[in-house]
């Protein structure tokens, strides 16, 4: 079985799927976990600093490889910021990261979070996943 583990922010994989990643691994399934904000910060960020965003990253991959997982996607939406990307560029991410994974399940942060980044990301794949559209496994 091929999952997809969508993180808006480093971390959430792992506070949010942490134990069913690690389970998942270790039942010898092909984990993906995609990071979609502060992979690789291009400029500054209007309010976090670059040496923040890059402990993070470190911290991120730290976490992955206790959890066993091999495959890795980077996407780089702003921190906190995701709102004020175009809905069709998330989408694109979105369908990208479906169409490159094939995923037999999909992992999403909730849809009625209280973090805007986080819902945004989760409508955009949503949309991508819907069982009518040609990359959807819904």
């Amino acid at each position: 079985m091929r999952v997809l583990v969508i993180a808006p922010h480093a971390d959430d994989e792992t506070l949010g799927m942490g134990g069913s990643i690690a389970r998942f691994v270790a039942e010898g399934h092909e984990v993906h976990v995609a990071l979609l904000t502060g992979a690789g910060e291009a400029g500054p960020h209007p309010f976090i600093p670059a040496a923040e965003f890059a402990a993070v990253r470190a911290e991120f991959g730290s976490a992955l490889d206790v959890l066993g997982v091999k495959h890795r996607h980077l996407r780089n939406l702003p921190a906190v910021l995701v709102e004020e990307k175009p809905v069709h560029e998330i989408n694109a991410i979105a369908r990208d990261l479906v169409a490159e994974t094939r995923p037999d399940r999909l992992y999403l942060p909730f849809a009625f979070d209280l973090h805007l980044d986080h819902r945004r990301i989760f409508y955009s794949f949503a949309v991508q996943w819907r069982a009518y559209l040609p990359l959807g496994m819904g």
